[in-house]
């Protein structure tokens, strides 16, 4: 009984330092990825507020071209996790490897990690947006209602893509799209893995404003996901088979 809570200890504390591993390489390069984004995207928006009054705010939020901004920060921080990850995977192998966290518990880890930078971006988004909302309601001669910034969520599709509201559809693609590129950057190397997470962002980025519903392009990105997600994980049984065969431990990063 000593030996087996020693054993879950040694685990909980190799696990909050892989956290912390993790963190000191990318977390900080995330949020700068996400200072920047608000800081052009504010400049965009006002700029489209002094073109002219009487727009709605959803045409303001096109107008501005901001969902641009915030793909191009999207894709940013998913590529600069998989380069610093990688380079973790090069310098910090024996640091990870002390930690005696098993191939399974760091992919784990890592995906967990990867979900919650991009839902960083996210929620950094969404906030932006709810701050222009109250600046829009502040300029003279636009229009005002107390379903404002509801009804722009469903008018206009990089918001609702963003935040769908009661759309359930949209809600299991974006969860299954952030689980798609975080499990594929924790799942390993190799051409196959450059393939599919440039073409999960690419399918992410052009599909990632569609109409209200569980639109054909969300049908089709949900699959794509979901095959991605089960290679992986296919990929990290063999994988793990295989390092219980050498009789190693198959901890890496």
């Amino acid at each position: 009984m000593a030996e087996k809570n020693s054993r879950h200890r040694r685990g909980s504390s190799g696990a909050l330092s892989l956290w912390a591993l993790l963190a000191k390489s990318s977390f900080y390069k995330v949020l700068a990825v996400a200072l920047l984004m608000a800081v052009a995207e504010t400049a965009l928006f006002g700029r489209a507020l002094q073109s002219g009054p009487g727009a709605p705010f959803e045409l303001k939020i096109e107008e501005s071209r901001i969902h641009f901004v915030f793909l191009a920060a999207l894709g940013a921080a998913f590529f600069l996790l998989i380069r610093m990850n990688r380079i973790l995977d090069n310098e910090g192998r024996n640091t990870v490897m002390r930690l005696k966290s098993t191939q399974a518990q760091v992919f784990v880890i890592r995906t967990a990690y990867d979900a919650l930078c991009l839902l960083t971006l996210f929620a950094v988004q969404v906030g932006l947006v709810l701050c222009f909302a109250v600046i829009y309601r502040r300029m003279p001669g636009m229009p005002q209602g107390p379903q404002m910034l509801f009804l722009a969520f469903y008018r206009n599709e990089f918001l609702h893509g963003l935040l769908p509201m009661a759309d359930v559809g949209k809600w299991a693609r974006n969860g299954l799209m952030l689980l798609a590129m975080s499990m594929d950057e924790a799942g390993g190397i190799g051409k196959r893995y450059r393939v599919t997470q440039v073409s999960v962002f690419v399918m992410a980025a052009a599909w990632f404003a569609a109409p209200v519903g569980l639109a054909w392009q969300d049908m089709v990105c949900c699959l794509v996901y979901v095959v991605v997600m089960a290679a992986d994980l296919l990929d990290l049984y063999w994988s793990c088979k295989a390092g219980g065969s050498d009789g190693g431990s198959g901890g890496h990063v």
